[in-house]
């Protein structure tokens, strides 16, 4: 059995995928209890699966557009919309045959054959329910490794769609032809599914599942792509062969602190840039470190430097921290913070203690502190009301408190584009709440700590960390989303006193 979990997690690390990985499922019977309907554009089930985290689904009574429902199957459409007509008296390129040949054949369901089409995040499938294929949305490059899952067992290649409805692509095509699709989506679909200009749809069935998992698992050989591809008169050789005949420099010291490489170097590197190769794709790592160490070799340089790296890849017009997705540590607190911070523990909270339930040792951490002119209990009370948190945080759509605040009672709340399941941590009364939670890929500790201050006021502490697989490829934007969320929580906290008191 496919371990979707697994699968969803080397989808947005590896694959990049944007948001949850989708199953969708063609229902022949009856819908699901565990799908809710939607009266939406029929693609646009995609995009509540993908961004909203929910499990949806469209039928004969729950969708809002006919052409989408007619290539579902669900019901007969105009002539307009069957004959292709309303494509050719609105799109002038458009002739009458051509679109008379896209609003049929493969690109429609029979009638009647289907009473429902579901979409749910791939590691939430309800019980006893298995997707048909799976829909993700990602970048060209991406696209190219997810898509080649097929190719790469027989030779079969992608089917590419352009120019057609994407609800014919989501639902009619797979069930005629299961092979892979890579299509960037007509403009209504692309609309409905508020897909930026560098996004496109992968659809593959589900049969090759067990196959994503194994090509995204991977690590290519790529110097032995290189040895391959070269010509005997290339320069490529003579770098080679100089390069296996260096002394290879083991790091000794007794200091605690001297960073240790997880590659092997024939010369020297500093802290700093051993710190990046370290974080660098393990798949790349061996065959980047030779192509520095040439680099820096050509230049007269010595030992290797973060900067020297980056001039590297600023040659190649490449940006360092894009490439990698890492940011050295800017301050002395920062670093100080990251050698003195405890793993994922959660530590007995005292009136001075200042350690966190939050793992600051994560890809990703951010806090924010602030004196607040207000008595800590009233602070409190406001901190430890989830319900009404998106009143007045406005980066919290919805949140929803299972029982009252206390360990192990859980809470969903959409923040950003998904819903979170949270379960309390930890509850100090006045002094401590922290919770914890997964989605997308992604682990999540939060902790909200206030520390009264004597002669009055409170000392409020808000920290966030994150991890996983899904993290490690996108830490240099969610480092700076995540500081931007501990800012706001803080002025809404502020805010929100204030109003009270």
């Amino acid at each position: 059995m496919t371990d979707l979990k697994e699968l969803t997690e080397l989808l947005v690390w590896k694959g990049k995928v944007r948001g949850n990985p989708v199953g969708m499922t063609l229902f022949y019977d009856k819908v699901p209890e565990a799908y809710d309907g939607r009266r939406v554009d029929p693609c646009a089930i995609v995009r509540h699966a993908m961004d909203d985290g929910e499990r949806v689904y469209v039928d004969a009574e729950h969708h809002d557009c006919i052409a989408g429902a007619w290539h579902a199957g669900f019901t007969e459409a105009t002539p307009l919309v069957n004959t292709g007509a309303y494509l050719s008296d609105n799109i002038p390129a458009f002739t009458e045959e051509g679109a008379a040949k896209v609003m049929s054949g493969i690109n429609v369901l029979p009638q009647g054959m289907v009473v429902g089409i579901g979409a749910a995040p791939l590691d939430d499938m309800p019980r006893k329910v298995d997707p048909d294929w799976i829909v993700v949305v990602c970048d060209p490059m991406h696209a190219n490794t997810i898509g080649g899952v097929r190719a790469v067992k027989d030779g079969v290649q992608p089917r590419a769609a352009c120019g057609t409805s994407l609800c014919g692509e989501l639902f009619a095509v797979p069930h005629y032809e299961p092979n892979v699709i890579i299509t960037p989506g007509d403009q209504g679909g692309r609309m409905a599914n508020r897909i930026r200009p560098e996004e496109m749809f992968v659809i593959v069935p589900f049969e090759y599942a067990d196959d994503l998992i194994e090509i995204l698992s991977m690590v290519p050989d790529v110097q032995g792509l290189l040895d391959a591809t070269k010509r005997e008169d290339s320069d490529y050789w003579e770098k080679k062969a100089a390069r296996g005949t260096r002394i290879p420099v083991e790091v000794v010291s007794e200091d605690e602190e001297v960073a240790v490489a997880s590659f092997t170097m024939t010369m020297a590197w500093d802290d700093e840039a051993i710190a990046v190769m370290n974080d660098a794709p393990a798949d790349i790592r061996s065959f980047a470190v030779g192509q520095a160490e040439d680099y820096a070799r050509e230049h007269g340089e010595a030992p290797i430097t973060r900067d020297l790296l980056a001039a590297q890849m600023a040659e190649l017009g490449l940006d360092l921290d894009d490439m990698l997705s890492v940011t050295p540590a800017e301050t002395a607190d920062e670093a100080a913070a990251l050698a003195a911070a405890t793993h994922l523990e959660l530590p007995v909270v005292s009136s001075g203690d200042h350690s966190f339930a939050v793992n600051t040792r994560a890809p990703v951490y951010a806090s924010e502190t602030s004196t607040i002119d207000a008595d800590v209990h009233h602070i409190w009370t406001v901190v430890c009301d989830i319900a009404s948190w998106p009143h007045w945080q406005p980066d919290v759509a919805h949140a929803t408190l299972r029982g009252g605040v206390q360990a192990g009672v859980e809470f969903s709340w959409k923040t950003g584009p998904g819903v979170v399941t949270s379960t309390i941590e930890r509850v100090v009364p006045g002094r401590v709440l922290a919770f914890s939670g997964s989605g997308m890929g992604a682990r999540m500790r939060h902790e909200f700590r206030l520390d009264p201050i004597d002669g009055g006021g409170t000392r409020v502490t808000v920290a966030q960390s994150m991890e996983g697989g899904a993290v490690r490829g996108m830490k240099r934007m969610l480092r700076k989303i995540t500081a931007t969320s501990m800012a706001t929580w803080m002025t809404s906290i502020g805010e929100q006193v204030s109003v009270g008191e």
